[in-house]
C-alpha cells in the first residue's frame, strides 16, 4: 500500500511537472488495480454528468479504450520501466481529465456560460481542452524524467509520442458512453458515426434509412384529425359504467408497435365494452393522413376530450402506450417531426387535471416500471412491461407483438380472469421466454387498484355478454 501512495505522490508532483528521484516499483496487479479505478471513476463521471440508461455495451468500450491506450503509450517506454511508468501516467491522466471534466461542467452552466460566451465564444472550450493537453504532456515527460533523469528534453519527446499514440486511440476506438441518453444513442460521438455522413454511399444508404414526413403538413393536419377522432367517440350511457379507450404507438420506425397497437385494443374489446369509446394515436408514416400522430400536445388533447364525454366519477379510461423506452419515460418518434418522450409525471399531470378518476394504464416499453409510483392509487390498475431499471423485449420489427404485448393481450387477457390474474400469467410466460432465451429478466410490474378492481367486476366481459345476446338464433 505504501508503494501506491508514493505513486499518487509522484503523479501528482508530475502534475506540476516536477520530476520524483526514487520513482516506486510496482507490478502488474498493481496496474490492473488502478486500470480497474480509473474505468470505474470515468463511468461514474459519465452517470453524474448525463444519467440516462446504463449500457453494457458502452462499458466494454470504455474498458477496451482504456486498456488500448495504456497499451499504445507503453510502446514509447522502455521495457523495464513500462508498468510503473504507465501506471503513474494513468493516475495523472486521471487527474488531468478530471479537472478538464470540471472546467467543461462549470464553464456550462447557465449562470456561468451567459457570462463568458459572449466574451470569448465557443473557442474556450477547444482552448480548455488544448491547455490541459499540453499539462498532460509536461506530466508525462515529468514522470519519464523520473525513471531517466539524465535524459532531460528526451522525457519530452517520449511524452509527446506516449500523448499521440493515445489520442490516435481516443479518435479512432469505437466510442459509446456507459450511461446513454436518446441522444447519444442516435448520435454516437466517434469518427465511424461522422464518417457516415460524409461518405456518399453511405450518406445515401443513410437516407433510405427512417422514412421522414413533411413535419409542416403533419402538424396543420393534427386538428382536423383529432376532431374526427373525438366526434367518434359514442356518449356516455346513463346508469352503467363505460369504458373509453385511449391507445398510443410513439415509435414510427418499427411496425412492431402498431401491430401491437391493433391487436391489444382488439384483445381489449373482447372483455371490456371499449367499442366506438377508442381513440388511437400512432406515430408511424403510413397512417399520418388519416390518424392523429402521438403528440404530447394529442395525447393532452383526447384526454380532455374523453374526459368531457365520460362520467368521470362512473367510467373508465383506459391508455395503453407501446413504445421504446427509458427511465424519463416512453418514447414519441416520428422522423421529420418529433423526437421527445411523455414522462410519467406528464401522464399523471394529465389525467389529474382532467378529472379521470378511474384509469387502467398499460405501459409496453423498457424501464415502463417508472410509471408505477406517479399514476398508482386506489383507483387505477397499472401495469407495466419492465421494472424501472430493466429493458423489455421482442421489439424487432418482424414481430406482431413484443414479449410483454403478447404475454398480457394475446395469451392471457380473456373474460374469465381478472386483469390482475392474466398479468401475473403473463409475468410467468415472460420470465419463462427470457429465461430460454437467455434474457435478463424484465420483471414486469403491476399495481391493482381495490376500489378499480372492485368496479371492474360487475363490468369485465361485457362485451362478450353483448355480443352472445345479439348473435342469430341457432349459432
Amino acid at each position: 500500500m505504501r508503494r501506491h501512495w508514493r505513486l499518487v505522490k509522484m503523479a501528482l508532483r508530475a502534475a506540476a511537472w516536477r520530476a520524483t528521484a526514487e520513482p516506486p516499483a510496482i507490478g502488474l496487479a498493481g496496474l490492473a488495480g488502478w486500470t480497474v479505478l480509473t474505468i470505474a471513476c470515468l463511468v461514474a463521471t459519465e452517470y453524474w454528468t448525463t444519467g440516462g440508461s446504463f449500457s453494457e455495451y458502452g462499458l466494454g468500450l470504455v474498458l477496451g479504450e482504456v486498456m488500448l491506450s495504456i497499451a499504445m503509450g507503453a510502446l514509447a517506454l522502455r521495457a523495464e520501466n513500462w508498468v510503473a511508468a504507465s501506471t503513474a501516467m494513468l493516475i495523472a491522466s486521471l487527474f488531468v481529465v478530471s479537472v478538464l471534466g470540471a472546467l467543461l461542467e462549470f464553464s456550462s452552466l447557465p449562470q456561468v456560460s451567459a457570462i463568458i460566451a459572449p466574451a470569448i465564444g465557443t473557442g474556450a472550450v477547444i482552448a480548455i481542452i488544448a491547455l490541459c493537453l499540453v499539462w498532460q504532456i509536461g506530466a508525462y515527460a515529468a514522470i519519464i524524467r523520473s525513471f531517466y533523469p539524465h535524459r532531460r528534453f528526451a522525457g519530452w519527446g517520449r511524452a509527446l509520442g506516449v500523448c499521440a499514440a493515445q489520442m490516435v486511440v481516443l479518435i479512432i476506438f469505437p466510442h459509446f458512453p456507459a450511461f446513454l441518453t436518446r441522444d447519444v444513442y442516435e448520435n454516437p460521438p466517434n469518427i465511424w458515426s461522422y464518417a457516415r455522413t460524409i461518405l456518399p454511399q453511405v450518406r445515401e444508404d443513410a437516407d433510405a434509412g427512417p422514412e421522414r414526413v413533411d413535419g409542416a403538413r403533419v402538424e396543420l393536419a393534427q386538428p382536423a384529425l383529432m376532431d374526427e377522432a373525438i366526434a367518434r367517440l359514442a356518449p356516455q350511457t346513463r346508469g352503467a359504467t363505460d369504458v373509453y379507450a385511449i391507445g398510443i404507438a410513439g415509435w414510427a420506425e418499427q411496425d412492431v408497435f402498431i401491430k401491437e397497437l391493433d391487436g391489444a385494443l382488439a384483445a381489449v374489446g373482447k372483455v371490456l365494452p371499449v367499442r366506438e369509446r377508442t381513440m388511437r394515436l400512432v406515430n408511424h408514416a403510413d397512417t399520418v393522413e388519416r390518424t392523429p400522430v402521438a403528440l404530447r400536445a394529442n395525447f393532452a388533447s383526447a384526454v380532455r376530450a374523453v374526459g368531457r364525454v365520460m362520467d368521470r366519477d362512473e367510467d373508465v379510461l383506459l391508455l395503453f402506450m407501446t413504445s421504446h423506452g427509458s427511465p424519463d419515460g416512453i418514447a414519441l418518434r416520428l422522423p421529420g417531426l418529433m423526437n421527445t418522450e411523455l414522462a410519467p409525471e406528464d401522464v399523471a399531470a394529465v389525467l389529474d387535471r382532467e378529472g379521470i378518476k378511474n384509469r387502467i394504464v398499460v405501459v409496453s416499453a423498457c424501464y415502463s416500471g417508472v410509471f408505477v409510483k406517479p399514476l398508482a392509487n386506489d383507483n387505477t390498475i397499472v401495469v407495466t412491461a419492465a421494472d424501472e431499471k430493466s429493458s423489455s423485449f421482442g421489439c424487432s420489427n418482424e414481430r406482431e407483438w413484443t414479449y410483454f404485448g403478447d404475454a398480457f393481450f394475446n395469451r392471457n387477457l380473456r373474460a374469465d380472469v381478472s386483469i390482475e390474474e392474466a398479468f401475473l400469467d403473463a409475468k410467468v410466460t415472460i420470465g419463462q421466454w427470457e429465461a430460454a432465451d437467455g434474457l435478463t429478466p424484465s420483471n414486469p410490474q403491476g399495481h391493482f387498484g381495490p376500489a378499480l378492481m372492485t368496479k371492474l367486476a360487475g363490468v369485465y366481459g361485457t362485451s362478450r355478454q353483448a355480443r352472445s345476446t345479439d348473435a342469430p338464433a341457432g349459432r
